[in-house]
């Protein structure tokens, strides 16, 4: 053998390195494909999510524009009452500025047939006046409950959807000119479909009954909770110094609705699911607010339910 017959690399070490070269490009390729499809999936995912905010978005939307037509309704309405108060009022003061005409020719003479005139003209008069009282009072009566209907939640009586909305905005407005921070907890009661469909709907609007009355009970005045639809509520903490403060607010709210779920049904426990955000860190609008505590909340059932999650940790 010569010393370049030994030197030369053999057959077969150049089919192992080409072979070794090819596997190395097809596990490039492979790796670069994974990296790949993995990208595609989270882009997949980030649009899925973009689009899902958007239906929840446009929904939102939905429902604000029927509140809204809800409350123009009713503001029209209760401006016809006004109407109808202001035309009774003017023609009982028409009424009552003929009978004291009638009643001033009536004391001129005050013997014989005047005398008696002038009796019945006072006794007209004063059942106009009695007339004219009970109908203002009625008118204003009527007037307050429309009022009051147009502005509550007709199962609850908790402030329906326009005036939290209104309470929220507010809240949000001192806050910025106080520099303090305002809370909303959106609580979903677990498992409430199940006593709707074992129980009864009769049974399940008693528990939302009690569940609000209950909420209302471990707040402060200046607070406020509101049925923001189904068996979802909104809570409005108006000042809060400290996140903590949210949290002990919330731990609150879950004893108060198992309380709830007891005094109605023992025999069915109730909890509930509670998302909290804060203003200003996750939102400056009373809409963006809601978005996040409601992710929150979704959150807060991911992890089994009966527990509050705020939306910075989701």
């Amino acid at each position: 053998m010569t010393r370049n017959d030994a030197e030369s690399p053999s057959p077969v070490s150049a089919g192992e390195r080409e072979q070794g070269r090819r596997e190395s490009a097809i596990e490039e390729r492979e790796a670069d494909s994974h990296l790949m499809d993995r990208a595609l999936g989270e882009r997949a995912s980030a649009m899925e999510e973009r689009a899902a905010a958007l239906d929840a978005r446009e929904a939102h939307n939905v429902e604000l524009r029927s509140v809204n037509e809800k409350l123009v309704i009713a503001t029209l309405a209760a401006q016809e009452l006004r109407d109808e108060a202001q035309a009774a009022r003017h023609q009982q003061d028409g009424f009552l500025a003929g009978l004291r005409r009638e009643l001033s020719e009536a004391r001129k003479p005050v013997d014989g047939e005047h005398g008696i005139a002038l009796i019945e003209a006072n006794g007209q008069l004063v059942l106009a006046a009695l007339n004219a009282g009970a109908a203002a009072e009625t008118a204003s009566g009527e007037l307050e409950e429309l009022t009051k209907s147009s502005q509550r939640d007709p199962l609850t009586g908790t402030p329906n959807r326009a005036l939290m909305l209104d309470r929220l905005q507010g809240g949000i407005s001192l806050a910025r000119r106080r520099g303090t921070r305002v809370a909303l907890l959106f609580l979903d009661l677990d498992g409430f479909k199940q006593i709707n469909d074992t129980l009864g709907h009769a049974v399940g609007d008693e528990v939302l009954r009690t569940v609000a009355d209950r909420l209302g009970s471990v707040l402060r005045a200046s607070d406020t909770v509101s049925r923001h639809g189904g068996d979802e509520f909104l809570v409005l903490l108006a000042e809060v110094g400290h996140a903590s403060d949210a949290a002990l607010a919330a731990t609150k709210l879950l004893s108060a609705v198992a309380q709830a779920g007891s005094a109605v049904r023992p025999s069915h426990p109730l909890s509930a699911s509670i998302g909290i955000a804060i203003y200003p860190e996750d939102g400056a609008e009373p809409a963006a607010l809601i978005a996040q505590a409601d992710a929150a909340m979704y959150l807060a059932k991911q992890r089994g339910g009966g527990c509050f999650t705020f939306h910075r940790d989701a």
